[in-house]
């Protein structure tokens, strides 16, 4: 009887060690536990948003530094007295108060997390309370513009205790209470890029091969000549 006991006895720690886990990260969420807001499930993080439509993004970094994308003509210097014709529409980057050619990989990558990422949970929170998410003091502040002018505000916290989420405000109210959501850690890569990383790397000029010098084979004497 004691070996059947014993099964049991660590089934029963078992629970109440993941009971205690689950205790500890609903405390976080409020003091009965996270309010889900809204319909459970995972949810678009801007509902109706394509990414084909976002026209500009703007990803300001604790420490002060920010990242001013926009998708627009560039103009060349005037040559001979007559302005440069416009490029066609790119995205740009915005880098010591002049414009660049910016990297599509990581533009795209942003993009398109803002507009088919996903918030996976949402539970309200008192302003005071802001500190246990990371969000007194986000890690990025995220701005984008879309076509139509509308413009939408993502602000990322610190990661979840298993890091499968970041905590994040999504559209935040300036009063009353606000709602925390559960956001992609991917968001995490693509807003903590260094400055050059945004840059377009141009390709670098092809150096034709250098030929080598040629040698002349020295000339062959037949036997009958050393004699």
């Amino acid at each position: 009887m004691k070996l059947q006991k014993t099964p049991m006895i660590l089934l029963f720690a078992a629970a109440v060690m993941g009971g205690g886990v689950y205790w500890l990260e609903s405390r976080k969420a409020g003091d009965t536990g996270p309010k889900v807001v809204g319909a459970p499930g995972a949810v678009p993080l801007f509902a109706g948003v394509r990414e084909a439509d976002i026209q500009a993004m703007t990803v300001g970094r604790e420490g002060g530094e920010t990242i001013a994308l926009t998708f627009e003509s560039l103009v060349g210097p005037a040559v001979n007295g007559k302005p440069a014709a416009p490029t066609a529409a790119q995205w740009l980057v915005a880098i010591k108060n002049s414009k660049e050619s910016a990297s599509l990989a990581e533009v795209a990558y942003l993009g398109n997390l803002l507009a088919t990422g996903r918030r996976e949970k949402e539970f309200g929170v008192g302003r005071d309370r802001l500190g246990e998410f990371g969000l007194d003091q986000p890690m990025a502040r995220v701005e984008f513009r879309l076509k139509e002018g509308k413009t939408h505000r993502l602000l990322l916290g610190k990661a979840t205790f298993n890091r499968s989420h970041l905590y994040g405000l999504i559209d935040p109210g300036d009063k009353g209470d606000l709602v925390v959501s559960l956001v992609p850690i991917e968001l995490e890569g693509a807003v903590t890029r260094r400055v050059e990383e945004w840059r377009r790397v141009k390709p670098s000029p092809s150096v034709a091969p250098s030929a080598s010098p040629s040698v002349s084979p020295s000339p062959i004497v037949s036997p009958s000549a050393k004699n």
